[in-house]
């Protein structure tokens, strides 16, 4: 119960954070890897989702903690490659802001119940969407590759610290079972 009024509290932060918050705003915040690499950390879209996914791996144990993040980095990769070309989604923010209310009640609320295949495929969509924002963004003219490197290294670290935390979370008998 308590880990459900802690996600409710935090989803409802993050639907009514301003969007100043939030890492998309259509403005990359400058070229290269270091950029690139601070982009995940300057939106609480970004931090809660991909934690979120880490938490679920964790929790879900098995190979998940790789196929997890994995799957997210390569789907949002694709994205940002269609978002280069242009490709885009109105309303995309919002998007973005749900999705990470929805990746984390299936992180915190359904991780041992939803099968792993639609986690992975939920997982799956809503990182191409995030992909799709951060090419629409991508500075063309300077150093996108460096750029898309920073983010997805930033972005696999983040899941990496959900993992830790959600490693943490896991009830004794979880983590006995996980390790037998």
């Amino acid at each position: 119960m308590t880990r459900i009024i802690a996600f409710t509290g935090l989803a409802s932060a993050l639907l009514l954070a301003p969007t100043a918050g939030w890492a998309h705003d259509g403005a990359a915040g400058g070229s290269g890897f270091a950029a690139g690499l601070a982009h995940p950390l300057t939106g609480i879209d970004h931090a809660f989702l991909l934690i979120a996914v880490g938490v679920w791996a964790a929790l879900r144990g098995g190979n998940a903690p790789w196929a997890a993040p994995a799957a997210f980095v390569a789907a949002m990769a694709a994205g940002g490659l269609a978002g280069m070309a242009g490709l885009g989604l109105p309303g995309m923010e919002l998007v973005l802001a749900l999705s990470a209310v929805l990746v984390g009640g299936l992180a915190l609320g359904a991780a041992s119940r939803a099968p792993r295949a639609a986690c992975l495929a939920v997982f799956a969509g809503f990182a191409a969407i995030h992909g799709l924002a951060h090419g629409a963004e991508m500075p063309l003219a300077a150093a996108p590759a460096a750029f898309a490197g920073g983010f997805l290294a930033a972005s696999a670290a983040l899941m990496g610290v959900g993992i830790g935390i959600g490693r943490a979370a896991r009830p004794r008998a979880g983590r006995a079972s996980a390790a037998a």
